[in-house]
C-alpha cells in the first residue's frame, strides 16, 4: 500500500515538475506577462513543494515500517515449551559520568557581557528595579483627571468608505474593511 502511494506520488511529482517547466517555457516565449507569470509560477512551485513534502512523508513512513519489520523478523522466538519462555534482560552498559568543565564559568561576567549597557539601569540600592520618576510627572498625572464619560474621538479614517473609526479598531464599523491593511 505504501509503495503504491509512493509510486503515485512520484508520478504526480513528475507531472507537476513538467507543468512547472512548461510554464517557464511559456514565460520565456512571452505568453505570460509579469503579473500572470508571478502568480502562475508561485502556484506551480507551491504544488511542487506540496507534492515533494508528501513524498518525503511517505518515504519516511516506508523507512520506519522497514525498520520495524527488521526488528520483528530479528526477534528470537521463545522456547517452544508449552509455557511462554522467560524473558531475560541484559543490563545496558553504564553511562559515562558527566565530564566536568576544567575551568569554572564566571556567570556574572558572562551576564554582563550579553546584557545591554548599564548606564540607564537602576542603582544597586533599589533592589525592586523600579525606575525613578520625577516629581513633576507624578504631579501632572493627578492634575488632569480623565473624564470617562467624555466621547472618544474617532481619528482613524477608513480608506474604503471614508467612515471615521476609533483608533483602537481593527475593522471599519461601517464596511468591515481591515483598518491596519489599508
Amino acid at each position: 500500500m505504501a509503495r503504491e502511494t509512493l509510486l503515485e506520488l512520484q508520478k504526480k511529482e513528475k507531472a507537476v515538475a513538467e507543468r512547472l517547466a512548461e510554464t517557464e517555457l511559456r514565460h520565456e516565449v512571452g505568453e505570460y506577462d509579469e503579473a500572470q507569470w508571478g502568480q502562475v509560477h508561485k502556484d506551480a512551485l507551491a504544488d511542487l513543494g506540496a507534492v515533494r513534502d508528501e513524498l518525503m512523508d511517505v518515504e519516511r513512513d516506508i523507512t520506519r515500517l522497514e525498520e520495524l519489520d527488521k526488528l520483528v523478523k530479528a526477534k528470537p522466538t521463545p522456547a517452544s515449551r508449552g509455557v511462554a519462555g522467560e524473558l531475560t534482560l541484559t543490563p545496558s552498559p553504564p553511562l559515562k559520568p558527566a565530564e566536568r568543565r576544567k575551568t569554572p564559568i564566571d556567570e556574572l561576567a558572562f551576564l554582563k557581557s550579553v546584557t545591554e549597557d548599564d548606564k540607564n539601569a537602576p542603582s544597586p540600592r533599589r533592589a525592586s528595579g523600579g525606575q525613578y520618576q520625577p516629581d513633576d510627572l507624578q504631579d501632572a498625572a493627578h492634575l488632569a483627571p480623565v473624564d470617562e464619560d467624555a466621547p472618544v474621538e474617532k481619528t482613524l479614517k477608513c480608506r474604503e468608505c471614508g467612515t471615521m473609526n476609533l483608533a483602537t479598531e481593527w475593522y471599519c464599523e461601517n464596511c468591515g474593511a481591515e483598518m491596519g491593511a489599508l
